[in-house]
């Protein structure tokens, strides 16, 4: 089976690569896909032949599903023979191949393509006066003569069982990108055109090269540490989930378990109080209209407790850095339409919420709703019972961040529990009455996770608590 050259999607106008290939098998890959890609991109693909012929193209893009005929009929695919474009008259002229590739260019273009892919193999011009030095001369004009001012793409291939080491370092020069190992790859050595007949330039270009090459491949090195990184702390929260989820299911499993097998028995004993037909009147009433509905009851509300629970986890699961739609937002427009949604809870506790002047941010604008309105949320879920309630939200700029606070005069946290209150499932021992999962603080870490921001809080118990979270206040590829 071929494989395929893994890039070729990505190579544009004005790209010119060089095959470097040894066997069959190479050479079939990567002109095969080469040709395919084009096709499919609405690109005149025009393959000229050298070490294989147009018939073996042919055979083999019908195998990879390419409606060969129809392509050539509409003149998308055109075939040639040597002969017909590099050795006409029987001998090599660089520019006249190059003035028959930049009419080519034009003509696909008059006829509704958005580029002239060509692929060729000139090894036969070794048997010509001056070869080498044609060849090399050939590639050097078309970066200087032909890419740069005409939509073309070349593949030019190159079998290195026919040049020698120098003849190859030579073509290397003169090529941006190398096909090698079945991949598309920029090339440290390539040499630009007015620079490539000096020396001293020459050493330059390739000093600059390397350097650009460095530096990408410690850009890429930290990014490998950086994925590493994440993919443990994946792992680690992803064990912390399992280990919780199983925790906080167990028990409403076991209410059901518990209050199934309370059902079980009173049927039992509502069947023999029936057969007995004895006065059991009041026992039987008992059964069915006090033990059997709460038994029932209970079922229903553990049902209902696995159900929200499951809820929140997806609701977790669900956020992606993909998913986000990232946006400017006026955040105080932001927190007013979030004051609307919480009219009535605020008025029910007589909560004196004050909101500053926020600066805006750079964030998605939906999931930092969610952000504000589970802080809010819980800050009033938490408020004490008695005395003034007060809850404030402020925020101010902080270098390319901006930071936001939602204070309250709430029960407070004990400080040995601050730690684990981002954790999923965290429920604090001074808040048990209250009801929820324990997965809204989570929820809203791995938002602020995901804006590339932090979390924190301050709290005294039977004092209150703040959390403050920081995101950036701009994008920060904008300047």
């Amino acid at each position: 089976m071929t494989k395929v050259t893994s890039n070729f999607d990505e190579i544009k106008p004005q790209d010119h690569l060089c095959l470097l290939y040894e066997g069959h098998e190479e050479w079939k890959s990567a002109v095969t896909d080469f040709l395919k890609t084009g096709l499919r991109q609405n690109h005149r693909c025009l393959y000229i032949s050298g070490a294989y012929s147009t018939t073996k193209v042919k055979k083999y893009l019908i195998e990879a599903g390419v409606a060969v005929e129809n392509k050539i009929e509409s003149e998308q695919l055109i075939l040639l023979d040597k002969e017909d474009s590099y050795a006409q008259n029987k001998e090599f002229i660089p520019d006249k191949m190059i003035d028959f590739l930049k009419k080519e260019a034009n003509r696909a273009i008059a006829d509704g393509y958005d580029s002239l892919r060509v692929t060729g193999e000139i090894s036969w011009a070794l048997n010509y006066e001056r070869g080498k030095e044609k060849i090399i001369e050939y590639e050097f004009k078309l970066n200087q003569k032909l890419f740069p001012d005409y939509p073309v793409i070349a593949l030019c291939r190159y079998n290195l069982n026919k040049f020698t080491p120098e003849m190859i370092k030579n073509v290397i020069k003169v090529h941006p990108y190398i096909v090698l190992n079945e991949q598309v790859q920029s090339n440290p050595y390539y040499i630009e055109p007015q620079k490539f007949n000096s020396q001293q330039e020459e050493v330059e270009q390739w000093i600059e090269n390397i350097s650009s090459f460095t530096k990408l491949k410690g850009r890429f090195r930290t990014s490998i540490k950086r994925s590493q990184n994440q993919l443990e702390e994946k792992n680690r929260k992803l064990e912390q989930l399992l280990y919780s989820t199983s925790h906080d299911l167990r028990s409403p499993l076991l209410n059901i378990k518990g209050f199934s097998e309370e059902i079980k028995h009173d049927f039992e004993v509502v069947k023999r109080l029936i057969n007995n037909q004895t006065n059991n009147e009041d026992k039987l009433n008992y059964y069915l209209e006090e033990s059997l509905p709460e038994d029932i009851d209970y079922i229903l509300k553990s049902v209902k407790r696995m159900d929200d629970l499951l809820k929140e986890l997806l609701k977790l699961s669900r956020i992606t850095v993909k998913d986000l739609d990232k946006e400017l937002v006026n955040t105080n427009q932001l927190i007013q339409s979030i004051k609307d949604n919480f009219a009535y809870q605020l008025e029910e506790k007589n909560v004196n919420l004050t909101v500053d002047q926020l600066p805006d941010c750079y964030g998605d604008k939906k999931q930092l709703k969610r952000v504000f309105s589970n802080l809010l949320d819980n800050a009033i879920k938490y408020l004490n019972q008695s005395g003034e309630n007060r809850i404030e939200i402020k925020g101010w700029n902080l270098d390319k961040r901006v930071v936001y606070a939602v204070a309250d005069n709430g029960i407070g946290i004990v400080a040995s529990e601050q730690e684990e209150i981002f954790d999923i499932f965290t429920r604090v021992t001074n808040q048990a009455s209250v009801s929820g999962e324990g997965i809204g603080l989570a929820l809203i870490k791995e938002i602020i996770d995901l804006h590339q921001g932090k979390i924190w809080l301050e709290s005294k118990e039977k004092v209150g608590s703040i959390f403050f979270f920081a995101i950036p206040k701009l994008n920060f590829w904008q300047n």
